[in-house]
């Protein structure tokens, strides 16, 4: 995962065999510096010099990597640098971050909603854009099954199959594309649901054997304190690690949408975005950073199931509804523009707000 307190539900499972746990905070996650989390593209560089510190530490013999989600597709991306990492297993990851981004797009088609093709593909762009400027990587190279054929580090693939976030399909393929010492499991739950016991009990084993662990070094199986310790399951961190990692998927949500912001290539010089038809006008930012510009309201002439269908996809692109979507999509089309221009208007003025006293002429579409 990307920050370690999600480690905090490994340490009964790991520490009466042991296996001790190194956990760190992602950049741009926790307590670590960084202003963006790149879903695994710079988290290679944080695996590679913890890795390299706790060698030069003389403390640790053999070391395995277990990763969720983002953790798992880092681990991944970077299993082909050190063969001789004992094992990892990988949790929840996703094949390739555009196919991720795709599906989630497709997704909100899934859940009823009507979406047309270019609005996905536009966010699409707008973010590898977005990424590509304000991140400094191209999302199209973080591709952990890129990887598979230049990997042989032993791994355990794991996935929940009702995982929406990221569909089990991308296990199933990471796995067979693999080169590597393999096994995959698929169990019950989602991508933040509690991992059942068999799972844990499997991937200990799993560890146990690849890092040589000597059986003199565990728990007596006699000591009431084998295989459970009590003082990580209550108090500070009780519940700690589902948090997490409902937080981490809500961030790797937020990185795939509000990447859209700044994704124009000519934005800083007060340019025309490109993509916008020529002489359309644009709301501009005024002093409290709001668009001064008026729109025509829709009796003037957008038809209202148009202004809605608009409003709800503006909402599914942008991730914002009500009385900012109505104006944006309002704007648009009155300038005989299209809900792309809305969404490319929003983010080019800084995702603020309509300007004060703006009237919206569809008051029944604000809960849209």
């Amino acid at each position: 995962a990307s920050c370690r307190i999600a480690a905090f539900e490994l340490l009964r499972h790991l520490l009466p065999v042991a296996i001790t746990v190194f956990a760190l905070d992602f950049a741009g996650s926790g307590l670590s510096g960084g202003e963006h989390v790149s879903l695994g593209y710079y988290e290679q560089e944080d695996v590679e010099a913890v890795i390299g510190h706790l060698r030069a530490s003389g403390s640790v013999s053999t070391v395995g990597l277990w990763g969720h989600s983002m953790g798992a597709a880092t681990a991944l991306l970077y299993a082909d640098r050190d063969p001789s990492i004992a094992g990892m297993i990988v949790d929840s990851a996703f094949s390739d971050l555009m196919v991720l981004i795709n599906e989630f797009g497709q997704n909100i088609r899934e859940q009823g909603l009507r979406v047309p093709g270019f609005a996905i593909s536009a966010a699409v762009g707008m973010i590898s854009r977005s990424v590509r400027k304000r991140a400094k990587f191209n999302p199209k190279d973080v591709s952990p099954i890129a990887n598979g054929d230049k990997a042989f580090i032993p791994a355990l693939f794991a996935h929940g199959k009702d995982d929406a976030f990221i569909r089990p399909s991308h296990s199933e393929q990471l796995h067979a594309n693999y080169s590597g010492d393999k096994e995959l499991v698929l169990f019950d739950g989602d991508h933040n649901s509690t991992r059942p016991d068999f799972l844990f009990t499997r991937a200990v084993t799993f560890l146990y054997q690849r890092l040589g662990v000597q059986e003199a070094h565990c728990l007596d199986s006699s000591s009431p304190t084998h295989g459970s310790a009590p003082q990580f399951d209550n108090g500070l961190f009780a519940g700690g690690a589902a948090a997490v990692h409902n937080a981490e998927e809500e961030m790797m949500r937020q990185a795939l949408m509000m990447s859209l912001n700044e994704h124009y290539d000519g934005r800083s010089g007060g340019g025309t975005a490109s993509g916008a038809p020529a002489g359309e006008a644009r709301p501009q930012s005024a002093g409290d950073n709001r668009p001064a510009a008026q729109p025509a309201t829709a009796q003037g002439g957008i038809p209202m199931n148009e202004l809605k269908q608009g409003i709800v996809q503006f909402h599914s692109v942008a991730g914002v509804g009500g009385i900012t979507a109505q104006y944006y999509v309002e704007a648009a089309l009155a300038d005989g523009g299209s809900v792309e221009h809305a969404i490319e208007r929003y983010f080019d003025s800084d995702c603020a707000g309509p300007p004060p006293g703006y009237q919206p002429p569809a008051p029944e579409f604000l809960a849209l």
